[in-house]
């Protein structure tokens, strides 16, 4: 459905999906490379990434495969930005029998700030004024502030005394600006332990990881598909993100690093020998592509 107006593209991506590439769906991935300089240093290499992301529509985002890639793209592409740091840290609120309060808070610290264990809300998100952030939560369907909306931070909302800020307000690309307060969620910390959350369903993004990238359908996307990838099915998920081949930027691109998982693509034959016979096996492949290795 993502593909529906791009049918080359949503054909390779069927082949993607199982590992079953053709050697002409490796040379169209491969023209959608961008051009590094490689002569240049580490450091010049980064900020030229950073500069041709720049020149990409507003709604583009960087998929990586790692939280540390994640978090490195993030931190150049906020630091070209001027204005001052905004520190938006979580309210945390234990409920959890007195005998279990030591340990519930010896664990939160432990995972305040990692995200896929507190129901997608860190517990610390650093912003500026002009930074670009998502949306990670629907709000209002209607206003399009739906999960994966990118917009320009343009404002903050304080309380009257200063001491608290309350709403962020960001432009979402209609030139309307919509008040983001915080969002109230619940997660388990140990049995019998839970926190109540309270922080702005939002994150910087300019680059997100491919995990946390399940869900979005992307226009535009720029994305590391090299040797950094380490999961069967990790390269799919990326590329289907992007809504057609046009919208797609690699950084890095390799082929040995497109996998699926075989036992999953038996089980799915198995299953469609027994109750749909009139639909053809998945084709399993063994072949292994040559690897291409990165530019860093």
């Amino acid at each position: 459905m993502r593909q529906k107006i791009d049918k080359i593209y949503g054909e390779l991506l069927s082949r993607v999906r199982v590992g079953s590439m053709t050697v002409d769906d490796i040379k169209l991935l491969e023209q959608r490379k961008i051009t590094i300089d490689s002569s240049l240093s580490y450091h010049d290499r980064l900020h030229e990434v950073c500069n041709y992301i720049e020149k990409l529509p507003l709604d583009t985002v960087c998929l990586v495969p790692t939280c540390k890639q994640c978090d490195l793209m993030n931190s150049v592409m906020t630091n070209k930005i001027s204005s001052e740091e905004i520190i938006l840290k979580a309210n945390d609120y234990i409920d959890c029998p007195k005998s279990l309060k030591k340990k519930a808070c010896d664990t939160l610290i432990k995972i305040k700030e990692d995200a896929s264990r507190s129901a997608g809300l860190a517990g610390t998100i650093v912003i500026k004024i002009g930074a670009k952030v998502m949306l990670r939560r629907n709000i209002d369907v209607t206003l399009g502030l739906v999960n994966g909306a990118i917009g320009t931070v343009i404002s903050i909302s304080k309380s009257i005394d200063g001491s608290k800020i309350q709403g962020v307000n960001i432009d979402f690309g209609s030139g309307k600006v919509n008040t983001i307060e915080r969002a109230k969620v619940k997660f388990q910390l140990l049995e019998r332990a839970f926190v109540i959350r309270e922080q702005f369903p939002l994150c910087l993004s300019y680059a997100v990881t491919i995990h946390k990238s399940q869900g979005l359908s992307l226009k535009n996307a720029i994305i590391e598909a090299g040797n950094s990838i380490f999961n069967v099915g990790q390269i799919y998920v990326a590329l289907s993100r992007v809504t057609e081949l046009g919208g797609l930027h690699l950084i890095n691109f390799d082929p040995h690093s497109v996998k699926a998982n075989l036992l999953a693509i038996e089980e799915f034959n198995r299953l469609r020998k027994i109750y749909r016979s009139d639909l053809p096996p998945i084709p399993v492949s063994s072949r292994r592509w040559h690897k291409v290795w990165d530019l860093i």
